[in-house]
């Protein structure tokens, strides 16, 4: 970069006093040479036909300007000319740099001046954006400047990567390298889209006493406090153990004879379930039996008795939990939780009007226990794949809407709810082939072994994909039209590729650590109130937590 364009955006920073000047500065602000801190952010690809940034670098950007929140007078450094493919889809084409890309987001999400911002255009590797930065920081101290901090920005597999050997591969040791030892550390280094380490929140469940063999258990926030807590029922039990400041409490017994009216038991045939049916902020308890479905209310100390809301979903009617796949959730956005149920031929809604579920209704005639999967000419249907596919309820587009995800056998499938409640046809959501550069993975994942959900990981109002396999809690972030995923670079919680003593944070939830679906419980949902679901289980000490702090 030429050192005129360096010293124009370095002297817009010192007049203007940077976007963020909460903190007083130790300069009088009057001061011309008022030392800055600059803050420098690590590139990502951008979309490779669109050229566009990807949600995971919005991400990124977030966390950048949170950080230059807390500086006196914060310049920006963003850095990345792109790698090989971007390069050539779009850098030669005239179109974004991914430093010009930060830059986009920095000035139009959040009104950052242009002359604040430098860019670093000229690397392809993190190892070239350290060697390329270190040249203009040079170049701003033989002008004069002074810089009083730096601050190193990315996400949390970049900051800390570690080599598949156990070495050290990540952009702290490469910034290092150039900047001089301990130049970044934990504490001028940030992340966004990460998990905190494990924390122990509690001992009242714990694996092998309490396993999906044995039992159901759920996140909800039961008493309307806003965070999540568990539900768990067993036999004719109910208990709940309330979130609270940063733990679980014991948990208490808030139905002792939850049992269907007209069986001798529950049976596999049945299921319970939860949510807000009423509309009240208080989760509920939801329970399709012999004859019906019961609802048994939440008043925020215990549950309620049983009582009807519905004998359409009924198993006496020839519904069967144990493949027709019940969900409870807000369809149609009204704020009630209504009751869905993948059947044979189709999808199917109880909706709740807050006092009783109406009828039930067919609205769509895909998705069925005998509906083809997908079209690959394969013929497959979901009946003969039920371990490896996953017909799932959320709104992946941000409308309120419950969408159709599925996990099929060849790709991974949207089926948007439209205005009038029924579902557009499935089309892929994520592929190869959509010139992008994004990663088909997740296909062949075995249910009894690895986890499967659409939730909004984010909290911008979008379902993204998160998968926990053999070693990695990976999400596929929803961008409204299609899922972008780049691999393990999208790893938020790991047992492996990181440097060793983030590695050795977290043990827990893969199935490399002896974790399955058959044998423990891995929840994801809100226990701390930030909006953010974050990941539960039950390990042999007891209540197992790591918290999402993407900012």
């Amino acid at each position: 970069m030429k050192k005129s364009v360096i010293a124009k955006a370095i002297l817009g920073a010192l007049l203007i006093g940077g976007t963020a000047n909460a903190v007083a500065s130790d300069v009088p602000a009057n001061e011309e040479n008022r030392p800055i801190d600059l803050v420098i952010n690590l590139g990502l690809q951008v979309n490779y036909q669109s050229c566009t940034p990807r949600q995971l670098m919005e991400y990124r950007v977030d966390r950048v300007y949170e950080v230059a929140q807390s500086l006196p007078n914060p310049v920006f450094m963003a850095t990345g000319k792109g790698n090989p493919t971007s390069v050539q889809t779009c850098v030669e084409k005239g179109e974004l740099t991914e430093a010009a890309a930060i830059q986009q987001i920095l000035m139009e999400k959040y009104g950052v001046p242009e002359d604040q911002i430098i860019l670093e255009e000229n690397s392809t590797t993190t190892y070239q954006n350290a060697e390329e930065a270190i040249k203009i920081v040079d170049a701003m101290l033989e002008d004069g400047v002074r810089i009083r901090s730096m601050h190193l920005v990315s996400s949390h597999y970049h900051i800390y990567r570690g080599n598949i050997n156990g070495t050290d591969g990540s952009a702290i040791r490469d910034f290092n390298t150039f900047f001089g030892a301990d130049t970044f550390d934990h504490d001028n280094s940030y992340t966004s889209s990460a998990f905190s380490p494990d924390e122990m929140w509690g001992d009242s469940f714990r694996a092998g006493e309490w396993t999906p063999a044995n039992s159901q258990v759920y996140l909800a926030d039961v008493n309307g406090s806003g965070t999540a807590d568990i539900v768990a029922f067993k036999g004719s039990e109910v208990y709940v153990a309330e979130s609270k400041n940063k733990r679980f409490d014991k948990k208490t017994l808030w139905a002792s004879n939850f049992l269907p009216k007209h069986a001798q038991g529950w049976n596999n045939e049945m299921t319970r379930l939860v949510g807000d049916v009423d509309g009240n902020g208080m989760a509920d308890l939801i329970a399709v039996t012999t004859d019906g479905v019961y609802v048994s209310k939440s008043n925020g100390k215990y549950f309620e008795e049983m009582e009807l809301w519905g004998t359409d979903f009924a198993t006496d009617n020839d519904w069967d939990a144990s493949i027709h796949n019940f969900v409870a959730i807000d369809v149609n956005n009204n704020g009630l939780t209504d009751l869905a149920a993948f059947g044979e031929d189709g999808l199917y809604v109880a909706f709740s009007d807050g006092k009783e579920f109406a009828p039930v209704v067919k609205v769509s005639d895909n998705f069925g226990l005998d509906s083809i999967i997908e079209d690959d000419d394969s013929g497959r249907i979901f009946r003969n794949e039920l371990n490896l596919t996953n017909r799932l309820l959320a709104d992946v587009n941000g409308n309120g809407l419950a969408d159709v995800v599925v996990y099929g056998r060849s790709g991974i499938y949207a089926a948007l709810q439209q205005e009038n409640g029924s579902f557009a046809p499935q089309v892929s959501w994520l592929d190869n082939d959509h010139g992008e550069g994004d990663v088909l993975d997740f296909l062949g994942w075995q249910n009894d072994r690895h986890l499967k959900l659409a939730i909004d990981m984010t909290g911008n109002g979008r379902a993204d994909l998160a998968n926990l396999g053999n070693r990695d809690l990976l999400v596929a972030h929803s961008n409204g039209e299609r899922f972008e995923f780049l691999g393990g670079v999208t790893a938020v919680y790991t047992l492996t590729g990181r440097i060793q003593e983030i590695a050795e944070q977290w043990n827990n939830f893969g199935y490399e650590a002896g974790w399955s679906s058959n044998t423990h419980y891995r929840l994801l949902g809100d226990i701390t109130g930030n909006g953010l679901p974050d990941l539960v289980g039950f390990n042999d000490d007891g209540i197992v937590v790591s918290r999402n702090e993407n900012p």
